[in-house]
């Protein structure tokens, strides 16, 4: 994470750990969180575009597994994953087998949502094609918000 420092740049700031996340938002499954977290990141600034390829490929492995295909049982529930714009950017690319700089830039606002159908195919190692169903959808806040 980082914060506007008073040169207009941006400092290194650390995230809530597990345990903070925990404490703040009861119900929060942090399990598989680290304790300190990926997203307090290298003191010496933000992740090299390689470290973030690395974790947008291990993300869509992991949205694509068995495991959540049980846990979202068979689809019947949602999986929600909240994360900054870039990101979702590239995981976007990426469930949808496009390479990362395809089709320019997926923008995303502040507490915009998108959603990603997955068949079950692709869930089980198998071929088939992700369909993006909305992307960047921001009806659901007032009009004050944006």
């Amino acid at each position: 994470m980082y914060r506007k420092n008073k040169g207009g740049g941006f400092d290194h700031a650390p995230g809530l750990s597990a345990a903070e996340i925990r404490g703040r938002f009861a119900g929060y499954d942090t399990e598989r969180l680290p304790q300190t977290g990926c997203w307090n990141g290298p003191a010496t600034g933000k992740e090299t575009d390689a470290e973030i390829a690395e974790r947008v490929e291990a993300a869509s492995a992991w949205v694509k597994s068995h495991e959540v295909w049980d846990m979202v049982e068979g689809g019947a529930r949602p999986l929600v994953l909240v994360m900054h714009s870039d990101f979702i950017d590239l995981l976007v690319k990426a469930l949808l087998q496009l390479p990362p700089g395809a089709n320019g830039y997926f923008a995303h606002d502040n507490c915009s949502l998108t959603e990603v159908w997955l068949p079950r195919s692709l869930c089980s190692g198998g071929k088939g094609a992700a369909t993006l169903r909305y992307l960047n959808r921001v009806d659901h806040l007032q009009l004050s918000a944006l």
